[in-house]
Formats: structure tokens, C-alpha cells, sequence
């Protein structure tokens, strides 16, 4: 997963600003010979087939893809790759309407690019945004380490609510705090 973290890292220093990354053409370069054939690119926009080359420190497949913009359904061989883009709209728009699932929009991408709908699109997208969802965590645990909020008790220690913050020398209130007890709705 470090190594998908990374990449995703340099795909976002190279955004556009479209989601999509620039186009870099200096770091191209594979001794090895390795490259993704024909490999089946899906965004929101578009359905395409392409070729990528990867650069010369990529070992993984998914490290060219994320390096494209794009991140494959398997570790290995992937023969489809769903566009970073994509993913992260269907995690904004998971957030706020949490009843569009995974199989909502595979079959809106499926209708976008006059795909016909079978379950096993689902399990491939499915299976990208589940890698999607990991590198972004292990993105945010390595800021957690670099912030020093990494230990267990951090938040405990440094959460401070307004209400129960006490100056020097502050008179002494009737109540303490008053709390609310209606099904946990409203905690005052």
C-alpha cells in the first residue's frame, strides 16, 4: 500500500486541476520493457482502450495506473482500470447521499458509455474503490505520524469544548454544564 500511497501522492502534485494529471513525458522511460496493453480505461466522460508505459521506478501496475490517473481492479494483470476521478465523485456524492451505493453508479457509467450492465462491473468497481478508500487511509495515517496525532490518547489530551474550559480565577456557575437528554440529538 506504501507504494500505491506514493504514487497517488505524485498524481496529485501533478493535478490539473481537472482531476486528471499532466502529462509528463520525461519520466516515461521503462528499461524493462513492461507496459500496460490495451488496457480498458473507464472515467465519467469516457470509455477508452490505451497503452501506458510506465516510468522506471514503477514495480506494480496499479503505481502506472494511479501514475495515469487511473487504478486497476486487480493487483496484477488488470485489464480495466476505473479513473481516480471517478472515484473520487463517488465518494463525495456517497457522503452526502449515502444511499447511492456502488451498483448505482456502475450502472450509471454502464449507461453513460452504452455498456450493457453485468454483475461482474460491479465487483471491479467495487474492488477499485475499496483500494481507492485504502490508499487515501494510508495517505491520512502518515499524516497523522508527521503531525505527531498518531498516539491513542491525542484527541483526549488535546480536545478542549468550550464548556468545559475553566480560566484562572473563574467565579463559580450554578450548573457545571447542563445536558439534554432526548434521544442524544441535542447535547448541551
Amino acid at each position: 500500500m506504501d507504494r500505491l500511497a506514493d504514487a497517488y501522492l505524485e498524481y496529485r502534485a501533478r493535478d490539473d486541476g481537472n482531476g486528471m494529471p499532466a502529462p509528463n513525458d520525461d519520466d516515461t522511460d521503462s528499461p524493462r520493457g513492461m507496459s500496460l496493453v490495451n488496457i480498458e480505461l473507464v472515467d465519467l466522460c469516457e470509455r477508452r482502450q490505451a497503452t501506458l508505459v510506465p516510468c522506471a521506478n514503477h514495480l506494480y501496475p496499479n503505481e502506472t495506473l494511479i501514475y495515469h490517473g487511473y487504478l486497476g481492479c486487480v493487483p496484477v494483470y488488470p485489464t480495466v482500470a476505473v479513473s481516480l476521478r471517478t472515484l473520487a465523485v463517488y465518494r463525495q456524492v456517497h457522503r452526502i447521499c449515502p444511499r447511492f451505493g456502488i451498483q448505482a453508479l456502475c450502472k450509471l457509467l454502464c449507461h453513460l458509455h452504452h455498456t450493457p450492465y453485468r454483475p461482474y462491473l460491479n465487483t471491479q468497481l467495487s474492488i477499485a474503490y475499496d483500494v481507492y478508500l485504502r490508499t487515501l487511509n494510508c495517505i491520512n495515517h502518515r499524516l497523522k505520524k508527521a503531525l505527531g496525532r498518531d498516539t491513542e490518547n491525542w484527541r483526549l489530551l488535546n480536545a478542549c469544548p468550550a464548556c468545559f474550559y475553566k480560566l484562572e480565577d473563574e467565579p463559580e456557575l450554578d450548573f457545571d454544564w447542563l445536558v439534554s437528554i432526548d434521544g442524544n440529538n441535542s447535547l448541551k
